[in-house]
């Protein structure tokens, strides 16, 4: 969902931070939540103190912490400043120890906020691949992110939130469908960035609108591939054009 949805704020539920006005949420299992960066995290300890502290708020015993440190370390990559006041990490770091503390009490429940995105590309990898081998041993993984190739690449079912309630729910794959349409028309009304290149005529023609619709003649900002849509322009043509041609170009939203 857009921001302001209630993504987080679900978490917080499920993780009882917060208590619901109305109605009860029930999580069966050992729940261990990254929700905010370095939640939990005493700036004053060090990295190793901080290991152990916040191992203990996700119930961890002070032997399972001492037997999984290495493995929680190596996999956050901060040897170097395991022994340095956590005050003095990057927000990186934060994420990566954070996340590599909750990955490794192997919790029945996972929560995970978009803290993902402060870490470096090979952590996110290495992120990805740690939540796919919990779902895959059975943990049941909430996931919040904007990034929707993350979410369907773990996710096989996803909620798609608009102002706090649910407007979407099933495969990840329809739900990023539903998503998009709602994204398209929040920005269909939206003033386009337009540009024309009249060929050096001095402002011969202008580009006054352009707009897409889909089969069903709704208008979109999103398309799938081989998809059908049609174009609409509004032109302003301030002199006689003998030959007037028009092209359009499209690419991804995220290549140049």
């Amino acid at each position: 969902g857009p921001n302001g949805a209630g993504k987080s704020t679900e978490l917080k539920l499920l993780a009882g931070i917060l208590r619901p006005d109305r109605g009860a949420v029930s999580v069966d299992g050992r729940l261990a939540a990254l929700i905010e960066v370095g939640a939990g995290f005493h700036g004053d300890l060090t990295g190793r103190e901080n290991v152990f502290l916040n191992g203990a708020i996700l119930g961890m015993s002070r032997e399972e912490v001492r037997r999984k440190l290495d493995a929680i370390v190596a996999f956050a990559g901060i040897e170097r400043f395991l022994d340095m006041p956590v005050k003095r990490y990057s927000s990186g770091m934060y994420a990566r120890l954070g996340f590599s503390i909750a990955a490794h009490v192997e919790p029945e429940v996972l929560l995970v906020d978009e803290v993902l995105s402060v870490g470096d590309a090979v952590f996110r990898l290495r992120c990805l691949e740690r939540m796919r081998r919990l779902v895959h041993g059975g943990t049941t993984l909430v996931f919040v992110t904007h990034d929707l190739d993350q979410m369907q690449s773990i996710c096989g079912r996803a909620i798609v939130l608009e102002q706090g309630r649910v407007a979407h729910e099933g495969p990840s794959r329809d739900a990023v469908g539903h998503y998009m349409t709602a994204m398209s028309r929040a920005f269909a009304d939206r003033p386009a960035d337009l540009h024309a290149d009249d060929g050096g005529q001095g402002g011969t023609v202008k580009l006054l609108d352009l707009r897409w619709f889909d089969a069903d003649n709704e208008e979109v900002v999103w398309v799938r591939p081989r998809q059908e849509i049609r174009a609409e322009l509004t032109l302003r043509l301030v002199r006689p054009v003998r030959s007037l041609v028009v092209e359009l170009n499209m690419r991804a939203a995220n290549r140049s």
